[in-house]
């Protein structure tokens, strides 16, 4: 599911709607990474992590991510940020049995 952050409630009840259809987030839901807020989509991303039948595809999209968040911050080790930004998202993630999370490099 290719989506932009603005469509991640639709997208969350589309999940909801379709229990037993395994999806792959795409792009972790293309956070706006030109504002130096991220909410909602950090907590819509909390809510679809929540959702056994989706798994997030890491890619593109968080490389840029990293990068916005560490110039933000002024942070000379941009990797330290992957933790804080997807720490949030545990169901995908490690700390998880299932780990649903797809790793791409383009």
């Amino acid at each position: 599911m290719c989506i932009r952050h603005f469509q991640m409630e639709s997208a969350i009840r589309l999940v909801d709607a379709c229990p037993h259809v395994q999806i792959v987030l795409d792009h972790i839901g293309k956070p706006n990474i030109k504002e130096p807020e991220l909410e909602p989509w950090r907590s819509q991303m909390r809510e679809m992590a929540l959702r056994d039948n989706v798994v997030c595809k890491l890619s593109g999209g968080l490389c840029q991510l990293i990068e916005t968040e560490a110039e933000r911050r002024q942070e000379k080790r941009p990797s330290e940020l992957v933790g804080r930004i997807l720490g949030d998202f545990g169901e995908f993630g490690p700390g998880n049995e299932s780990r649903r999370e797809l790793f791409a490099i383009e």
